[in-house]
């Protein structure tokens, strides 16, 4: 039964990887630079032929650019974990090879293996059970999905219906707080302790049974530019703060969920599996 649990998380592994490379293929090379501050102004630069490059006024760029950084940590992590779920399942063949019993078996299953898939989980915080939502304009919130969650757009209130369906524990623009110290002088930041943080908002915080979370950030309103701006920034400073790792951050667009079929196909192949 154990050797079966592992192949299927190995192949479910592998598969994810296999979809994220060809993710990754398709998306715009470039490297995007740290943003130094001056005057408490942020700049973006492109780093192209050796030369640094100010991108400011061209957030689709910058966008981008992160996007395809996200992608290529995502696919450097999804690799380690195949390589750890490989050498665990090599251990466990071990095992059996020497014939211990069920209860030895078990016991390393309990240990050493969580040991193993779960080491690189530095991403597990605190306050994920913060309820406090998005004081933002509230006005907004106008749709109403059947567990009775209003959201601020039509899909995300399907994506919350049909995580609904699904039994999943989960907050929509609940507050999460990170440490942007390494990030300079940002918009809403305050001080404690000698660090810098920030209260962010995103859209879906998903509660995992190991008291880690998945956040989803379902981007509607890439047609403007402050919107652009505003979420890339906000994907920025979740990664770099540490509060989640790339394997752990999805962000979907409008265009994913053109039918109810696509967003269930969504749920059931990136979240569940989670779950």
């Amino acid at each position: 039964m154990l050797k079966y649990q592992m192949k299927k998380l190995i192949k479910f592994h592998k598969d994810a990887l296999r979809i994220l490379s060809k993710e990754f293929d398709k998306s715009e090379e470039g490297r995007l630079l740290p943003n130094p501050r001056r005057n408490g102004y942020k700049y973006f630069y492109e780093l192209k032929g050796g030369k640094r490059i100010g991108i400011k006024r061209r957030m689709d760029r910058v966008y981008k650019l992160a996007k395809h950084e996200y992608l290529a940590a995502r696919l450097e992590e999804l690799t380690s974990i195949c390589s750890i779920l490989e050498i665990a399942e090599s251990s466990l063949n071990n095992l059996a090879k020497q014939n211990l019993s069920a209860g030895v078996v078990e016991d390393y299953r309990r240990s050493d293996l969580n040991i193993m898939l779960f080491a690189r989980s530095k991403w597990q915080i605190s306050n994920a059970g913060k309820q406090s939502q998005n004081p933002y304009r509230r006005e907004e919130l106008i749709y109403e999905s059947r567990g009775g969650i209003k959201t601020r757009s039509k899909t995300e209130r399907d994506i919350c219906t049909a995580l609904e369906k699904r039994g999943t524990s989960f907050g929509y623009e609940i507050e999460l707080e990170i440490d942007v110290t390494d990030l300079g002088h940002i918009k809403g930041s305050y001080y404690r302790n000698g660090r810098i943080y920030k209260k962010i908002y995103p859209d879906f915080t998903i509660f995992l049974a190991d008291g880690s979370i998945l956040i989803l950030e379902h981007l509607g309103r890439m047609d403007l530019e402050t919107y652009r701006q505003k979420n890339g920034e906000k994907i920025l400073m979740m990664l770099h703060s540490g509060i989640i790792d790339q394997d752990h951050l999805l962000v979907t667009f409008e265009h994913d969920f053109r039918d109810v079929k696509a967003l269930d196909h969504f749920i059931d192949t990136r979240i569940v599996p989670y779950i």
